[in-house]
């Protein structure tokens, strides 16, 4: 407090004394709060992130880049989550990715933001505040057909604060991490075991399921899956003079 004025940091007081050797109560009452005015009150409603996938082409983590929608065996390519709109509150943390095929054959490729194949993709790395996250990949199918589906459980998280409090019902595992805690030593777990334990099945509200699709097309595929590459790039890089 101010020693001779009343200011904004002001706060009343009730304060009550007790004088046992008397037995008299005295009580009295400091009340400043009428001369304190309230400068500003401000209320808001914080918008819940929605998060996105986006798989690109190179090695640069830009989810404004040309989506990769046909590849090529082998081809470098980055998986990239995003907040669709910057928040100072909320993050998103990668969980789980499974890539499947139309006829029911699955694959998890990543863990808890923890690949389960590194040649096939890296663990999960987070920018600034868990706004996004990325992972090195390559390109991969399954034998016998060229369209894959993948799907990532995404979790909305809360950013760390030096002065947050965590309160009943919120945990340590509702806030961000900065990296994913994976075992290099782990053993190789059962696929099915692994596919069972993903965490795609929309019980849990604070995740997200999010879904992509990659055509890829072997090395030695023939001649005509080649030249549908070669028209798929030049149609895109026609759009791209258009659109300039």
């Amino acid at each position: 407090f101010h020693p001779s004025f009343v200011t904004m940091s002001d706060r009343a007081f009730a304060v009550h004394c007790i004088f046992q050797q008397q037995t008299i109560t005295v009580a009295t009452k400091f009340n400043f709060i009428s001369d304190i005015t309230t400068r500003a009150t401000f209320n808001g409603i914080s918008a819940m992130p929605e998060p996105s996938l986006t798989i690109v082409n190179g090695r640069v983590p830009d989810e404004q880049l040309t989506p990769a929608s046909l590849v090529k065996v082998g081809d470098a390519i980055m998986f990239v989550w995003n907040m669709t709109h910057p928040s100072e509150i909320y993050g998103i943390q990668v969980e789980d990715c499974i890539a499947k095929t139309l006829d029911g054959r699955k694959m998890k490729i990543l863990e808890n933001g923890c690949t389960t194949d590194d040649i096939i993709i890296s663990s999960v790395t987070y920018g600034e505040r868990n706004q996004k996250a990325f992972a090195d990949a390559m390109a991969f199918k399954f034998p016998d057909v060229e369209d894959i589906w993948i799907m990532c459980s995404v979790r909305t998280c809360i950013q760390k604060r030096e002065h947050l409090l965590i309160e009943n019902g919120i945990s340590e595992e509702h806030l961000c991490k900065s990296e994913p805690k994976c075992d290099k030593l782990r053993k190789k777990r059962d696929t099915n075991d692994l596919i069972e334990n993903a965490k795609i099945d929309g019980t849990d509200n604070s995740i997200t399921v999010l879904h992509n699709k990659l055509q890829v097309i072997d090395v030695y595929a023939n001649e005509n899956s080649t030249m549908a590459l070669s028209l798929h790039s030049q149609t895109q890089n026609e759009m791209g003079e258009k659109e300039e």
